[in-house]
């Protein structure tokens, strides 16, 4: 883990069509998009795992989540919270600014 590196994701999957990973590093964004359609869930990590390996970083890397909470798709925004909180607690980090185990509301 770089400490001098400052790095925070972003998670969307708002819109049912397609999905948006942004990996901001030292203020710098590196975003991926890929239209999702029934598997928003397989391609937020596919997504996520390429960001990573093409920046040459690793999940320890990353010092924040964001996930849009909405409005959208009731599915797509589970879909985004899930993942974004699953992170939050592996890493022991905040998302959406909130310490693990706060809870985040979607607005659907």
């Amino acid at each position: 883990m770089n400490k001098l590196l400052k790095s925070n994701l972003f998670i969307d999957t708002s819109d049912n069509k397609k999905t948006i990973v942004v990996l901001n590093i030292n203020g710098r964004d590196f975003k991926k998009e890929k239209e999702s359609g029934k598997n928003k869930n397989q391609m937020v990590l596919f997504l996520l795992d390429e960001i990573l390996n093409e920046n040459n970083l690793s999940l320890l890397d990353v010092h924040s989540v964001e996930v849009d909470i909405g409005p959208g798709s009731f599915t797509g925004l589970r879909v985004g919270l899930a993942i974004g909180n699953a992170l939050s607690y592996l890493m022991n980090i905040k998302v959406n600014n909130m310490n693990i185990g706060a809870i985040v509301d979607a607005q659907y």
